[in-house]
């Protein structure tokens, strides 16, 4: 993977701000990155309080910008290593100013506890964003124990799979590759059951298949496995007709605190919309969403 130079974490006052920041500031150490703590105060509010004060706007930038500070600092520290910013404006707009500013390759947000709702800024972000996205889920044990990968032979995986293997190694964790095998057979007896075939003939082509793909998936993931040495990880095959919940349910039930996959993958089901969109948001872990190269 290409190493991080600069970081950007989106921060409030929130508990699971400060995870992101903890967060942050870990992967900033390990990578040698700048880091920068950006609060972002919506204008819209301070519009309409102004009208009651017409100096408010002035007292709440002093006002917050010495709690941006304080918050680092009894978060991270007495010295932390994060710059501290705070802005007035439109979040996803400002957010993604600092992230051109400082030519950051990660953006750092805290996630809601509760699957299913990452809130309105964090989805902008993960959508429309132009580099990587980790949403850190409120709770998430670190370090980390347990990683999982998505994989779909795209050159934007590739990226993925690298940075996995980075956040495994660095975290002394687990890495489990996992590749989605929609099977035809089951396809064809769920979608074409009136098909006067014996099911022989797709069980048949589902073997050949899955045998490819086994082969496939060693050519893509071991040249960079060799890359990354000391780090324990597995191939995994899933069989199902649903990638999206086949990850989310894997990553539950195997308990793993991290999943990465690309923003934008080989197969129209793996864009963003779809399959990571629905993992973003319904994971029970933190995940971490890889933009192209």
């Amino acid at each position: 993977m290409t190493p991080l130079k600069n970081i950007v974490v989106g921060i409030d006052f929130s508990p699971v701000c400060d995870q992101a920041l903890m967060e942050a500031e870990r992967i900033a150490k390990w990578s040698d990155a700048e880091l920068t703590a950006t609060h972002v105060l919506d204008d819209g509010l301070v519009e309409s309080l102004k009208a009651q004060e017409s100096d408010l706007r002035s007292k709440i930038t002093s006002g917050v910008e010495s709690e941006v500070r304080s918050r680092i600092r009894t978060v991270l520290g007495s010295d932390p290593a994060a710059e501290a910013g705070f802005v007035i404006g439109d979040p996803f707009k400002e957010l993604e100013k600092e992230i051109a500013h400082h030519s950051a390759e990660l953006l750092v947000l805290g996630s809601g506890h509760d699957p299913g709702h990452i809130g309105a800024v964090a989805s902008k972000c993960v959508r429309r964003g132009k580099c990587d996205v980790l949403l850190v889920r409120e709770g998430q044990r670190l370090p980390l124990r347990k990683v999982v990968a998505c994989v779909d032979f795209s050159e934007t995986s590739r990226k993925a799979v690298e940075t996995a293997f980075s956040f495994a190694k660095n975290n002394g964790a687990t890495l489990e590759l996992i590749y989605v095998f929609k099977p035809i057979n089951e396809y064809v007896t769920e979608k074409f059951y009136f098909i006067p075939v014996s099911p022989k003939v797709f069980e048949d082509t589902d073997a050949i298949a899955l045998d490819k793909v086994r082969k496939e998936l060693a050519t893509f993931v071991d040249p960079i496995a060799k890359e990354f040495s000391g780090v324990q990880s597995s191939k995994v095959i899933l069989q199902s007709l649903d990638h999206k919940q086949a990850i989310i349910d894997y990553s539950k039930k195997h308990d793993a605190d991290l999943v990465v996959l690309g923003k934008h993958g080989k197969a129209q089901s793996i864009v963003l919309g779809t399959t990571a969109e629905r993992v973003v948001n319904h994971a029970s872990c933190s995940v971490l969403v890889v933009s192209p190269a």
